[in-house]
């Protein structure tokens, strides 16, 4: 999976164009991006640039691609054995915190 890495500073300009729209009674739910028109006078209004767009679209579909990967290890994970969902991320954590001590291996 191509790794994606936020940019702090990019995620706050957002945020706070968005903050400051709603504010200012820009209503954020009159547009979606299957009207084009709309969208483009909503990021106008909002005033997300180009490239802020571009940005917000990867970190989507990098965060879609997460969910998907991460659904289909846990159904993969419940064929074998029923792991409870609190203890799912514990011991994934601890066995490659294991791998990378030396303590066992792949």
């Amino acid at each position: 999976m191509t790794n994606f890495s936020p940019i702090a500073n990019m995620d706050a300009a957002i945020e706070a164009k968005i903050e400051a729209a709603l504010l200012n009674g820009v209503n954020i739910s009159v547009a979606s991006a299957d009207d084009p028109e709309k969208y483009a006078v909503l990021m106008e209004q909002v005033g997300i640039t180009p490239e802020e767009q571009l940005y917000m679209a990867k970190r989507t579909i990098y965060r879609m691609a997460q969910i998907e990967i991460g659904k289909r290890m846990v159904q993969a994970l419940n064929e074998h054995c029923k792991v409870p969902r609190e203890d799912i991320v514990p011991c994934i954590t601890a066995y490659f915190d294991a791998l990378d001590n030396g303590e066992v291996s792949a």
